[in-house]
């Protein structure tokens, strides 16, 4: 009886592991293909993406692609994190100073409510982690 309880234990925790690399390799993929992709081609996804959630006519589309080539980062931007993290939220603000040019009223206000509801997905996805690193740090109790 040991020795299934012991041996369905260990199938259990070996499935675990396994299933958590599988995921951490497919973020690593996904992470690697994103940064290997052009300004060009970075442009024109954010361009398709933002083309279906909020429904632009083609010379929007173009409109954007431009604003996003314009106004893409460099990948090599700062050393300093803090600095980096400066620019890229002057180069955001500026983004989207150029998208209300672009964009209908209607069209901006969805757009900034999809905006704070990635932050508000990022903010708990933070705050997930957090907890789960907190309590992989207190100690087994028995």
């Amino acid at each position: 009886m040991k020795k299934i309880l012991l041996l369905a234990t260990f199938a259990t925790l070996a499935f675990g592991v396994q299933a958590q690399q599988t995921r951490t390799v497919q973020k690593t993929d996904r992470m690697e293909k994103h940064q290997k992709m052009t300004p060009d081609e970075r442009a024109d996804r954010q361009a398709e993406m933002m083309q279906k959630r909020l429904k632009l006519t083609d010379a929007q589309t173009a409109k954007i692609r431009e604003v996003n080539l314009q106004t893409m980062p460099p990948k090599d931007m700062a050393e300093d994190h803090k600095e980096m993290r400066e620019k890229r939220m002057e180069m955001m603000k500026k983004r989207e100073e150029m998208y209300s040019q672009v964009l209908t009223r209607d069209q901006m206000m969805e757009f900034r409510k999809i905006k704070e509801d990635r932050i508000e997905k990022m903010k708990e996805h933070r705050a997930d982690r957090k907890n789960d690193r907190m309590q992989d740090m207190q100690p087994a109790t028995k």
